[in-house]
């Protein structure tokens, strides 16, 4: 076991030498009592917290990212969804139009199609079933849009006197624009009726989407000269 050192146990050195060895000693002592209380300092800590703030950051921004993605995904899907609908909708009432012989819903007797609000509207004669019978009757109807939403109203009979209103896009998607082209709807053309129609559909408030379709639907009823 080391002695510590003292006066008493530096008799026979020379002076010079015992003031060395008590300076060497008393430099040790605190070197070492430094060395065993050791902390992190606060320049330290301050890079730590910039560590970990900057890894949060990091790891929230590609979260909210992946949120936004999920969302345009979905925004997506949903617009993919009505315009089938729609689609499919349009290209069946239009297969079924018929002459309007008379002109009491188109406003010119012998054609097909009218557009009375202009390229992004359309009224015709279609047939359809009675309400609540079998028989086929001819109603009037229209399809327009109305503050962004696309409707058809038609009316009882083949008149323009229309009584309901449906809305054929959902109140939280936004037609942005629409368009009917018409052609062969001269009765002495020679070309059957064929209607082509565009829109463009967006949903999704901050993280909107927007879809163009087009499609073109021919008369199913041969268009003969009366």
């Amino acid at each position: 076991m080391k002695k510590a050192l003292t006066p008493h146990n530096l008799k026979g050195h020379s002076p010079q030498a015992s003031d060395k060895l008590m300076k060497s000693c008393s430099q040790a002592r605190p070197r070492a009592l430094k060395r065993e209380h050791t902390g992190f300092t606060l320049i330290e800590i301050l890079i730590a917290i910039s560590i970990f703030f900057i890894v949060i950051v990091s790891v929230v921004g590609i979260f909210v990212s992946a949120l936004k993605q999920q969302r345009k995904s979905l925004n997506r899907v949903y617009l993919l969804n009505h315009s089938s609908y729609v689609t499919e909708y349009l290209s069946r009432a239009l297969r079924m139009v018929r002459k309007d012989r008379d002109g009491q819903c188109i406003g010119t007797a012998n054609l097909n199609f009218s557009q009375p609000a202009g390229p992004g509207s359309l009224r015709f004669l279609k047939e359809e079933k009675e309400a609540g019978g079998t028989d086929l009757v001819l109603i009037c109807q229209e399809v327009y849009v109305d503050n962004g939403v696309l409707r058809i109203k038609r009316s009882t009979d083949d008149t323009a006197n229309f009584v309901y209103i449906e809305d054929l896009s959902p109140t939280d998607m936004v037609v942005q624009d629409i368009g009917f082209a018409v052609s062969g709807d001269g009765q002495g053309d020679d070309i059957q009726p064929n209607i082509t129609f565009f829109m463009l559909m967006e949903a999704g408030g901050t993280d909107a989407e927007s879809l163009r379709f087009q499609s073109s639907v021919s008369q199913r009823e041969l268009d003969v000269i009366y």
